[in-house]
């Protein structure tokens, strides 16, 4: 009896544990995935929402610019305006190199007669002030006074009487040279320093004398008296010293060497 009883159990057990197994067989598997086709037409539907739009079709209607253009070529009128001013400005640009040819041509004879009549005008001054110069040359064979104020006319008028004055340091009357020569020491005038060279190796001492005492003058340079009792040999060194002198500085002063 206690065999069967066990036997009974046993069976129970087994029965009860086969059962458990099968129940839990669904459970452990999951749930059923569905099927790929099934979600296919909800993919392509998506597709399509997020595809680009296709571009628009060209449109085959001219510009509104291209529809207005006039047929058979004619040119619009307003390039026709625009013609006609360019035209217009052009003949006026003509017009104006015209007249500036003209004002040139104008100014260009101004100033040739303008540059004559200042030729003309300092000639007949440039005569005027040689007669004056000779006359006040001739005046230095009058009297002492006559001299002296004639030199003081000269050293007023300065160089422009300088070339007159030389021509008198060769004169043949005594006063004329003696009033040329001391005139010409009171002009600061280099270019006269040969003629007075030249006076200096004379053999008139008095006229040596004048001419020592302009060369001082005009040079601020001394190398002894001439006609106060001096030997030869001292005479001879004073114009030697003048004409070397001269010789080292007649290219910076200006002057040609005598």
């Amino acid at each position: 009896m206690k065999r069967h009883v066990s036997l009974f159990a046993l069976t129970l057990s087994f029965c009860a544990w086969a059962f458990s197994e099968e129940a839990a067989a669904p459970a452990a598997s999951g749930p059923v995935a569905p099927e790929p086709e099934a979600a296919a037409p909800a993919e392509k539907k998506d597709a399509a929402e997020t595809a680009p739009s296709p571009p628009p079709a060209p449109s085959t209607e001219k510009p509104a610019e291209a529809a207005a253009a006039p047929a058979g070529g004619d040119v619009p009128p307003q390039d026709e305006a625009l013609k006609a001013k360019l035209a217009e400005q052009e003949r006026l640009i003509a017009e104006l190199r015209a007249e500036i040819a003209k004002l040139q041509e104008t100014v260009k004879r101004l100033q040739e007669e303008s540059a004559a009549f200042k030729a003309q005008s300092e000639g007949k001054k440039n005569t005027k002030d040689q007669e004056q110069i000779q006359k006040l040359i001739a005046s230095f064979r009058g009297t002492t006074s006559e001299r002296f104020k004639a030199i003081e006319q000269l050293v007023k008028i300065g160089k422009p009487a300088t070339p007159l004055l030389i021509e008198a340091t060769r004169s043949e009357h005594f006063y004329v040279r003696q009033s040329a020569i001391q005139t010409l020491g009171d002009i600061e005038d280099l270019s006269s320093v040969p003629a007075l060279l030249e006076v200096l190796g004379g053999d008139n001492l008095d006229l040596m004398s004048y001419a020592n005492r302009s060369l001082s003058k005009l040079t601020s340079q001394y190398f002894g008296t001439l006609g106060v009792g001096e030997s030869d040999e001292e005479r001879k060194a004073v114009v030697e010293n003048w004409k070397k002198w001269w010789a080292e500085n007649s290219a910076q002063s200006g002057g040609a060497s005598p």
